[in-house]
């Protein structure tokens, strides 16, 4: 039996057991998608926002119509949706993503609108000379949680032809603005997935540069910085000139001395460095992001020489992710360049060298007009976000920030009763009493739900949250399998 039908037996034969906001999302997504031409429905996909409050909506498609378009290879801006009071329709096609990259949702796996199912699998075994043995295998299968509607579920499953129709909005958002989940697994859908970015050189397709032309047209800049204000060590910045924009790194060091030194090795290639970071413009003015180390092997977070991520990170998680550290940090867009050698050297004194070439080349790319330049990027960023959402980068970037915490949460904030009961769909007080219910009926109850019990202020973990999630629907009344 293929994996597809095994989803749909399951879907469709077992009982509709709860009507909460899940279930809503799903009939809302329904509804829509049953609306939609036969062929565009096929790369549908929808997002929940039911538990967010009214009042915050309009921030979280913001922020959530900010980080697709960041992911987005198009030219032009693609909006999200509105497919019902709850849920949000966005399209593969318009965004430019493959389908085998959001299936893989099914295998992270999503909480709220899926679970692991252990059921008994027909197998056999061929021992050859006509003895075959038959037998039932218990395997674990990720499939449409039992506590959505099944007919609803199957028909969602069959129209948009996908395992995973409906995902928690903040949900995704926080697997797709980085590259490593809350587990610190690269889960398949992360940042660099949606590009498909394996390596360095991949990045400078996404953001269309070609480094030699760059070089050799002559468009080069560079900027030797003592103390940046992230790092404990010295490092130099170079921009280069891609066909959207331009194209902008750092090379860090772990020892500002000897070659490590950004000073006494100007040339370019001739500092020794050990992490970049860079910072493209995609075909829509919006930012593209990579952290690399010196040989153009992907990293998912900035090494810890490089410093930490403390700039509006609620979270006091200090690890500069990539995309999200970018965004949180660089609240200009670009920050300020603070060049030790256009504001202690006059050109051409203090550059020895018997090589005037080399001279001149220093002078070239050290005596730009830095500045105007870094304005000027700083411009087609803002240009764009004023037409995605007519917010300035800094507004931009506090709206980004306070997205995503209000799912991960700040620092030793927690998933309250009430929060938890929106996901449900059902009142907190009436979940708290079917908790209390089967903790009496059971003597006990999941260690990590016990303490609503008795402290009205208790709170999970966001992990932990979404962990127990399908033990808290089972408390909360549907069948057991």
């Amino acid at each position: 039996m293929s994996r597809w039908c095994f989803l749909l037996l399951v879907l469709f034969f077992a009982a509709p057991v709860w009507a909460g906001g899940l279930s809503t999302a799903c009939a809302e997504a329904l509804s829509d998608a049953r609306k939609r031409d036969p062929v565009l429905v096929q790369h549908d996909r929808y997002l929940w926002i039911g538990d967010i409050e009214l009042k915050d909506q309009r921030d979280a498609i913001i922020a959530l119509t900010f980080q697709a378009n960041q992911l987005s290879r198009r030219p032009t801006f693609i909006r999200l949706e509105r497919a019902g009071r709850e849920v949000l329709r966005l399209n593969l096609l318009e965004f430019g993503w493959k389908r085998e990259t959001w299936e893989r949702f099914l295998d992270v796996p999503e909480p709220f609108f899926h679970q692991t199912l252990e059921i008994n699998e027909p197998w056999q075994r061929n021992y050859g000379r006509g003895r075959i043995e038959y037998f039932n295998k218990r395997v674990r299968k990720q499939a449409s949680a039992l506590w959505l509607d099944p007919n609803i579920a199957a028909n969602l499953i069959a129209i948009t032809q996908t395992q995973v129709p409906v995902v928690n909005a903040r949900w995704w958002f926080t697997q797709v603005s980085r590259q490593v989940g809350l587990n610190n697994k690269e889960n398949g859908v992360g940042y660099y997935d949606w590009f498909g970015i394996k390596k360095r050189d991949d990045f400078f397709k996404v953001i269309a540069l070609n480094e030699k032309a760059s070089l050799e047209f002559g468009k080069v800049m560079r900027a030797a910085i003592v103390h940046s204000g992230v790092s404990e060590q010295n490092r130099q910045i170079e921009r280069l000139q891609a066909l959207g924009g331009g194209s902008w790194y750092t090379l860090d060091t772990t020892d500002s001395t000897g070659q490590g030194n950004a000073i006494r090795n100007l040339g370019r290639g001739e500092m020794r460095h050990d992490a970049e970071r860079h910072y493209g413009v995609l075909p829509n003015g919006l930012f593209a992001y990579l952290l690399c180390n010196a040989k153009g092997e992907l990293q998912a977070t900035a090494p810890d020489f490089i410093g930490p991520d403390d700039s509006l990170n609620a979270g006091k998680a200090g690890r500069i992710h990539v995309n999200l550290g970018c965004v949180r940090c660089h609240v200009e867009g670009l920050r300020p360049v603070d060049d030790w050698v256009r504001k202690n050297l006059r050109k051409p004194l203090g550059i020895l060298s018997p090589d005037y070439l080399k001279v001149l080349e220093i002078e070239q790319q050290y005596f730009s007009n830095l500045d105007r330049q870094l304005a000027a990027d700083r411009k087609v960023y803002e240009d764009a976000l004023g037409d995605l959402n007519g917010l300035t980068p800094v507004q931009m970037a506090k709206a980004y920030t306070r997205f995503y915490d209000s799912y991960v949460k700040g620092h030793k904030a927690e998933w309250t009763l009430q929060e938890i009961a929106r996901m449900t769909g059902m009142g907190a007080e009436e979940m708290l009493g079917k908790i209390k219910q089967y903790a009496e009926v059971n003597k006990g109850i999941d260690l990590l739900l016990s303490p609503f019990l008795t402290n009205p202020n208790y709170g999970l973990r966001v992990e932990q949250m979404e962990e127990t999630m399908a033990e808290l629907m089972r408390i909360l009344g549907y069948p057991k399998r």
